[in-house]
């Protein structure tokens, strides 16, 4: 009888088969934190361009408060309403200027001061944004300026004087206020956000008579 020790064969990986499982798993990996890291750039690349949308569209929403409370304001070397062409604007940007009503601060809710309006691009060189400045007609004399849209590559502004939607205000021969005024704010194509535009109906510039005598 052969005692001899039986030698059984035992299921295991060689080495070229360990090497080529790790090199599998490796793959796996990268490939699901590629996808991952993906993923997570466009959300939040769509998260970024929702909030400076609705930024937009906020400015928008400021802008058309400032226009609907335009008044003629009659003082020496003051322009109640402008509109500047971006050709004629020494940012390079069109400007949109004229006075608005505020309540002044610490007086009662009906009193109302005269503010200058500015609205205007402004850029750095890298990157440009929507900026409104106000300077009070009356009282302590304070500029303020707020930056409405950051990002913003071009805005324009059009008013309408009741037959055409024009470019430049003043224009002659026509009122001090137009009745309408038509904004829109662009981004950069790269971005993949969409302008946003308004339009707003000018209470002061629109001659309203009555329809029975009293």
């Amino acid at each position: 009888m052969d005692r001899r020790p039986s030698l059984k064969r035992t299921a295991a990986f060689t080495l070229i088969e360990t090497m080529l499982s790790i090199a599998v798993g490796a793959l796996v990996i990268l490939l699901v934190f590629s996808i991952y890291h993906t993923t997570m750039q466009v959300v939040r690349g769509q998260a970024v361009r929702q909030e400076r949308s609705g930024r937009a569209h906020d400015a928008l929403r400021e802008i058309s408060r400032r226009l609907a409370c335009a008044m003629e304001y009659t003082a020496p070397e003051t322009v109640s309403f402008s509109v500047l062409p971006a050709e004629e604007s020494k940012t390079g940007f069109p400007e949109l200027a004229f006075i608005s009503a505020e309540a002044a601060p610490g007086l009662r809710r009906e009193w109302y001061r005269p503010v200058a309006v500015k609205i205007t691009c402004e850029t750095d060189g890298r990157n440009s944004r929507l900026v409104e400045t106000l300077k009070p007609m009356s009282g302590p004399v304070t500029t303020n300026t707020t930056v409405l849209a950051e990002g913003a590559a071009a805005f324009s502004v059009r008013v309408y004087n009741g037959e055409e939607w024009l470019e430049k205000w003043p224009q002659p021969e026509q009122p001090v206020l137009p009745r309408a005024a038509r904004i829109r704010i662009e981004f950069p194509p790269e971005t993949g956000r969409d302008p946003a535009e308004t339009e707003v109906f000018i209470p002061a510039g629109n001659a309203v008579s009555p329809s029975e005598p009293r």
